[in-house]
């Protein structure tokens, strides 16, 4: 009985979190990155992009527009960079059902660049999808996968630095309330 009441606690609260994907849908990704170039001094960042799309933008459109928000934390805990704005990603069909969206970060804001330098001009995420595939199903079924990467970087000038690693989808903060309430739900039953 344990278990069923678990599983029924579950459900309850996906089909809660599922119900409020109505409209545009808020999305973080994060990922502890690799650094190359003039970004190799930063292996260890964290990096946290939250995007907001269109539940009905499919993986395969040849752009989105989205406002997003990135914080790049070092190892060390301290911010390397924060910063918001609105872009449209340009989807790029890399063959083999793999895609890779990029914006130029076109009218981003920096209310934080503390040695992440040069700013980057650049992020990427790569997912793999299929035609009936929403970016949204999308991204989160290439998380924590190697075709699941995330990228924030910079493209000419002087030089050239990325920070990549494999992302994960961090669940929103109302959808861990309703996981949470569901557990809460089967183990006071199980009492």
């Amino acid at each position: 009985m344990k278990n069923i009441n678990t599983i029924v606690g579950l459900a309850a609260a996906a089909s809660f979190t599922s119900a409020s994907l109505a409209g545009m849908v808020s999305m973080t990704v994060a990922a502890d990155s690799i650094g190359s170039g003039l970004y190799a001094s930063h292996t260890g960042a964290k990096i946290t992009i939250t995007m907001d799309i269109s539940d009905t933008a499919m993986a395969t459109d040849n752009q989105i527009t989205s406002s997003w928000s990135i914080t790049v934390v070092s190892a060390g805990g301290s911010t390397l960079l924060s910063g918001t704005g609105n872009s449209s990603f340009t989807v790029y069909d890399l063959g083999g059902a793999n895609f890779r969206m990029d914006s130029a970060l076109t009218g981003g804001t920096w209310t934080v660049v503390g040695g992440l330098t040069p700013e980057p001009n650049l992020i990427q995420i790569a997912y793999v999808g299929m035609d009936t595939d929403t970016l949204v199903q999308a991204i989160t079924n290439s998380a924590d996968t190697a075709d699941g990467t995330l990228t924030v970087g910079t493209t000419g000038g002087d030089g050239t630095g990325a920070l990549i690693g494999i992302y994960s989808v961090v669940p929103a903060p109302s959808a861990l309330a309703l996981l949470a309430g569901g557990l809460v739900m089967a183990r006071r039953r199980r009492a």
